[in-house]
């Protein structure tokens, strides 16, 4: 659906985005993480046509976004970061505005502002002017204006920023909604544990540049080959930990307070010869067990912390 070819986006002598390549495949939900000045925005403007790269290229379902811009602008949903100056138009107004500048008329219009407000969860605040809701209900009007012509890409800048939980909670079920119509989505966001639930695969980016892309699993085969076991001792962390550097079964320690998160070696049993080594050992454990790749842990051990 997507394809990006050495694109490079300068601001003065700042390269905003350096030589970057990237594939996207239709149905395919990618997460996009990295720091403030990655580069994340400038890519979604690229896309969003809002924005001309400076070196390669970018097509979006066959179409140059920078040649065939009206074309690629009829598939696209581009969800923004900040919300704009509407405080006066009631919520149902905003999308009937939004939806006569698409192009919608006569009941097609109808239909699709309808559409939106019940999959947004909006019904109950169509009369309240656009100033008076709370940041999270804003938010999900937001989405649904950018969802009112049907794109087929949705490219979403910081969907979830600034909200609180249960708010996240409602924008979240409604990604997972889109997700299952099909939509082909691009989402950035800070909040890494969740856009982990909602990414097909993550794109890892730092000063412009793609440092990797691809799933959980593959991210954190990148960082180590090994398995990751976290192990609360009843007490005695440090003897715990002590048995477990001379087991000769850990290639990384890592002490979080009173826990310990092992990366074993490669061996299908060491986890396994570990837990029977501490045992014997009389350490008193709470728990030990087995850990998920964790997108916040990869992240950090992938990027350097760089801005631009």
């Amino acid at each position: 659906m997507i394809r990006i070819q050495n694109l490079t986006k300068r601001f003065g002598d700042r390269v905003a985005v350096d030589n970057l390549d990237l594939e996207i495949e239709s149905g395919e939900t990618l997460g996009v993480v990295g720091p403030n000045g990655a580069g994340k925005t400038t890519i979604f403007k690229v896309l969003a046509t809002l924005a001309k790269p400076d070196g390669g290229q970018v097509w979006l379902g066959g179409l140059d976004v920078v040649e065939q811009v009206a074309q690629v602008r009829r598939r696209i949903g581009y969800m923004p970061d900040a919300f704009g100056a509407y405080d006066l138009f009631s919520a149902s107004e905003y999308l009937d505005y939004f939806a006569a500048a698409y192009g919608l008329r006569g009941q097609a219009r109808v239909a699709a502002i309808r559409g939106v407000m019940d999959l947004c969860d909006l019904g109950p605040v169509r009369d309240e002017a656009v100033g008076f809701l709370s940041r999270g209900i804003r938010q999900r009007l937001l989405l649904a204006k950018t969802l009112l012509h049907d794109p087929d890409v949705l490219i979403l800048d910081e969907p979830a920023s600034g909200l609180d939980p249960r708010a996240r909670i409602e924008i979240r079920a409604v990604l997972l909604e889109l997700k299952k119509m099909g939509k082909t989505i691009l989402i950035s966001s800070h909040i890494l544990s969740e856009l982990a639930q909602l990414s097909t695969r993550v794109a890892l980016m730092e000063k412009g540049k793609l440092l990797a892309v691809g799933g959980l699993a593959d991210l954190h085969g990148m960082i180590t080959t090994g398995r990751m076991i976290r192990l609360v001792p009843r007490k005695e962390t440090d003897r715990a930990e002590e048995v477990v550097r001379s087991s000769g079964l850990a290639k990384e320690i890592f002490r979080e307070g009173d826990e310990l998160l092992i990366v074993t070696e490669d061996g299908e049993g060491d986890p396994d010869r570990l837990l029977t080594l501490l045992l014997e050992a009389k350490i008193g454990i709470q728990s030990y067990a087995e850990e998920e790749p964790d997108l916040e842990r990869i992240f950090l051990r992938l990027t350097r912390g760089d801005i631009q």
